[in-house]
């Protein structure tokens, strides 16, 4: 498809700043298909069957990188994605930085499923599961960009400003820099700032177990926020963009332990749900019942976990009223010798 010539408009100017420009384009349908052609002085970037859709950023740890190969009945999966070519994705780098970063590589460059591609394989089955849910009831086009790193903390991808509003100490580890405060919020998420995003993804909180646990109640609200202030601040992205994240599996089948019951509930703000007055516009996939006792902490039940997440995702970020928000929440009450729980919708 043809669209109107569109000139390019510098963002700023200086020395550091040289070939930084951007266009906005008008609108188009979902779906609409079209090359773009950049050229400037001899310098000319062409690029191929871009599709027009709804683009998710999907962040978080392992849980979030688990990959489509990794999947209980990955190769019926892997060949079931096949049927969805308008689902683009591809993966950024995983690199650290301990200053703000405006540029980030790929490991797999923009794919789609179709024909047996094999880059599928390594991308996130939650996140990819998640489209496919979404575009099955919509139909619109989803581009997916995997920026996840196992075994990360929330502070990692918190910028420091977000950081020093809940008075997280400052900690810098030469031997583990991906876990240093801010290390990939500077390397792998904000590079990406200047992309319109239609919203976030989120699986993360086990490297948080036994660290800062007990404030991350404040540091994931306030990540969410610091997200959503920085994108709109730099593209189109709506400051109230959706936000949806998942409650964190059972690890150890039967421990009498607190620390997850402790973590999901800070998830929620200690709200015990979402969304709620600290976190707006955000939905959540529980995954509690995901336990899987042979891979322990990566439970290979990802496709009901983004399935999940999509339900919610469909009333939150789409406001389809047929997909709950939310599952009943009980009211708890007691006398002498017992508990009574009133549920607030048909359980």
């Amino acid at each position: 498809r043809n669209l109107p010539l569109q000139i390019g408009i510098p963002v700023k100017t200086g020395f550091k700043a040289e070939g930084d420009w951007m266009v906005e384009l008008p609108p188009q349908e979902a779906g609409t298909i079209c090359d773009i052609q950049i050229v400037g002085g001899e310098e000319e970037l062409s690029l191929s069957q871009v599709i027009f859709g709804d683009v998710w950023v999907c962040s978080g740890q392992s849980n979030m990188v688990f990959t489509m190969n990794g999947i209980f009945n990955s190769s019926e999966e892997i060949a079931a994605a096949a049927a969805y070519p308008d689902i683009r994705f591809t993966i950024i780098n995983r690199v650290t930085s301990d200053v703000e970063e405006d540029d980030v590589g790929t490991k797999i460059p923009w794919s789609d499923p179709a024909n047996g591609n094999r880059n599928l394989n390594s991308f996130s089955s939650v996140c990819f599961f998640y489209a496919m849910n979404v575009y099955d009831q919509l139909g619109v086009p989803m581009g997916l960009i995997d920026s996840a790193w196992g075994g990360t903390r929330v502070e990692a991808w918190s910028s420091q400003d977000a950081l020093d509003a809940c008075e997280i100490e400052d900690n810098v580890m030469p031997n583990n820099p991906q876990n240093s405060n801010s290390y990939l919020w500077n390397s792998m998420i904000h590079p990406l700032r200047k992309m319109t995003v239609k919203g976030f993804l989120w699986y993360q909180g086990e490297a948080n177990a036994n660290w800062n646990m007990d404030k991350y109640s404040c540091t994931f609200p306030t990540l969410i926020s610091s997200w959503r202030d920085q994108f709109s601040m730099m593209s189109n992205t709506s400051p109230d963009a959706p936000f949806g994240f998942v409650m964190l599996s059972t690890i150890k089948y039967g421990t009498a332990g607190t620390t997850y019951p402790r973590l999901r509930l800070h998830q929620t703000a200690d709200y015990g749900f979402v969304p709620n007055p600290d976190m707006p516009y955000t939905f959540m996939a529980t995954a509690v019942d995901t336990y899987d006792e042979e891979n322990g902490i990566h439970p290979r039940y990802k496709k009901i976990v983004g399935e999940r997440l999509a339900y919610a995702g469909l009333g939150v970020a789409y406001d389809l009223d047929s997909f709950p928000i939310n599952g009943p929440i009980a009211e708890v009450t007691q006398d002498d010798t017992s508990y009574f729980l009133e549920y607030d919708q048909d359980i």
